[in-house]
């Protein structure tokens, strides 16, 4: 029986630079779901009179419209899909804590009156949890201290909140000059400012940590400084079991959207959708939208 020319399955999908045909990923992008391409094509008609069936037809407007589904979501997809780039992190031996926020008021983050600084306290970076804290001033030189979830409370010395409230100290942590008080369990000291400690009661201030860490990286989606950029696409389907292979490239495609789906006990997979437009394929020289491209490896 002659090879029925069937696709199936897809293998993975691969952005690239249409300036100089690199990939823009590390990597193909392999938890793939789906790769679709819909090329439709208006039929305007022609009626008049009493008739109930066209005189004429012509084609009109043709559009593209694509999507791919993901269940991954390496920096490449991130930034070819929002136009900004993920900030990949190097290692973290001892994990981290980010500088002190004022947010209501401005006296509990004070290098002089208020707390000078967060830290890493020695000896217990197995404690430092990935966290967000809110200080709150609860009266001129003591503080209570808020997190804002417990997904990594067991991280080193077992964490828990305290009275059925998202604060995390028994009591009231003191703040003293130029001394470090420890947050109980948590691997992080607040240093008193260089002066005499005046805070104003219900200020508050905020900083974050990461554990110790083989990796991390930050985005900020929806960026004014955001730079979109067309890309070329290429999608592998799965190799048959006579040989069979298809590939589809998109020659220039707009890329836009991650929705970004959290749900129960489920992997977050997200559709993101491109269109394309005329162009002129880095790769053959054609012009076109897209080419699909077939062969049946001799190589079994």
């Amino acid at each position: 029986m002659t090879n029925t020319n069937t696709i199936y399955g897809i293998h993975s999908i691969t952005p690239y630079s249409l300036s100089n045909g690199l990939p823009l990923s590390a990597e193909p992008f392999k938890v793939v779901g789906s790769f679709t391409v819909g090329l439709n094509q208006e039929i305007i008609e022609l009626f008049g009179g009493s008739s109930f069936d066209a005189f004429d037809t012509e084609l009109g407007a043709r559009t593209f419209e694509g999507s791919m589904l993901l269940r991954e979501y390496p920096s490449a997809l991130i930034e070819i899909a929002t136009g900004t780039a993920p900030t990949d992190n190097s290692a973290e031996a001892s994990g981290s804590v980010t500088s002190l926020v004022n947010v209501e008021g401005s006296s509990v983050a004070d290098s002089s009156t208020g707390i000078a600084s967060a830290g890493l306290k020695s000896g217990s970076k197995t404690d430092v949890p990935f966290a967000s804290y809110v200080v709150k001033a609860v009266s001129a030189t003591t503080v209570d201290v808020y997190v804002t979830s417990d997904v990594d409370f067991a991280q080193g010395t077992d964490k828990t909140f305290k009275a059925g409230t998202h604060k995390i100290n028994s009591t009231p942590l003191t703040i003293t000059s130029s001394t470090a008080v420890t947050i109980p369990d948590f691997g992080i000291e607040l240093t008193g400012g260089s002066g005499t400690i005046a805070m104003t009661t219900d200020d508050t201030c905020v900083f974050e940590s990461r554990p110790a860490n083989t990796e991390s990286r930050t985005v900020n989606i929806g960026s004014s400084l955001a730079r979109p950029k067309n890309i070329g696409l290429m999608a592998y389907t799965q190799r048959k079991s006579d040989g069979s292979m298809y590939k589809l490239n998109i020659y220039n495609a707009l890329v836009a959207g991650l929705p970004i789906s959290l749900t129960e006990k489920a992997f977050s997979e997200t559709e993101i959708s491109f269109k394309a437009k005329r162009a002129t394929d880095i790769f053959t020289g054609n012009e076109g939208l897209f080419s699909i491209e077939h062969v049946v490896s001799s190589s079994l």
